[in-house]
């Protein structure tokens, strides 16, 4: 147990997974329910989900009569899909960091026709949320990205007034 905690203290779930394969036998059992267990708080500390606009991807000319494009939302509205792709890209130190995900990258196979575009708001250790754009992967990087930072800006200094209102 000892060799374990000193190995992984104040570890991220993103560290312990990449560590993971180099443990074996009763390490790595312990390991992976820690990792769970950490996965199971940030489900309670991410909140609920908000998806709006989400029909508007069909609109888009690559997406018309695509069964791709079907799959990609039916696999959106579900939450537990959409709750694991923000977990994996989920950290509060990254207030205003953007993730750009091309063809879905690195997540579900059913988001592969699509691109995302991520980011987070709030106050560290207070209040925090996530910003997300969706869409096909010919979208307009540069505006989609300039506009979801400035949202975040703009959302974190709202935050940050309202919760030093309340201190007052």
């Amino acid at each position: 147990a000892q060799r374990l905690t000193n190995r992984f203290s104040g570890a991220t779930e993103q560290r312990m997974l990449r560590e993971l394969p180099l443990l074996s036998g009763l390490d790595a059992q312990i390991g992976h329910l820690v990792v769970d267990e950490m996965r199971a708080v940030n489900r309670t500390r991410m909140g609920e989900v908000y998806l709006d606009g989400i029909s508007h991807v069909l609109e888009e000319p690559e997406f018309v009569d695509s069964e791709d494009a079907r799959t990609a939302i039916r696999a959106l509205e579900e939450r537990s899909i959409l709750q694991d792709l923000l977990e994996s890209s989920y950290s509060v130190n990254d207030i205003g960091r953007v993730q750009v995900l091309i063809g879905g990258e690195g997540t579900r196979d059913e988001l592969r026709q699509c691109s995302l575009i991520l980011t987070h708001y709030g106050s560290p250790g207070d209040v925090t949320g996530m910003l997300g754009v969706i869409g096909p992967m010919r979208m307009a990087y540069g505006r989609s990205i300039s506009t979801i930072r400035f949202l975040s800006f703009l959302l974190s200094d709202l935050v940050r007034g309202l919760l030093s209102e309340e201190v007052q």
